[in-house]
């Protein structure tokens, strides 16, 4: 089972102007949803603009991931800030939303492919 009690996500919080953008790689489950938890809900309350969610790399996620961003945009609501899901979702991630009806209740924004790094060919010298 995915998690089994170890963390087995990434998470990487980027703060900007008014803005915070939240990247989550890798598998949250029951057992490691709660060390996250308090990591996601300080970012959102730290930020007065908007939260942008990349879970675009998460490869697993079960229903205490879905409370927890429930959470998560429960807390921005009622300080005004914006809440966006990035919407290019691994399978069994988007399939987690669309079963339980969550879909609905979150704003899904666009997502920008990440910029490429140019790598030259050798041989064009």
């Amino acid at each position: 089972m995915p998690g089994e009690g170890d963390p087995t996500y990434t998470l990487s919080i980027t703060m900007g102007a008014g803005c915070c953008t939240i990247r989550l790689t890798g598998s949250v489950d029951w057992q490691s949803a709660p060390t996250l938890q308090l990591a996601l809900i300080q970012a959102a309350l730290a930020v007065s603009g908007s939260v942008r969610v990349d879970l675009s790399g998460l490869v697993f996620a079960d229903s205490s991931f879905l409370h927890l961003l429930l959470d998560m945009q429960r807390h921005c609501r009622a300080r005004g800030t914006s809440m966006g899901i990035g919407n290019r979702l691994q399978p069994v991630v988007k399939r987690l939303f669309d079963l339980t009806g969550a879909r609905c209740y979150f704003d899904f924004v666009d997502q920008e492919l990440p910029d490429r790094t140019a790598v030259a060919d050798p041989r064009t010298g």
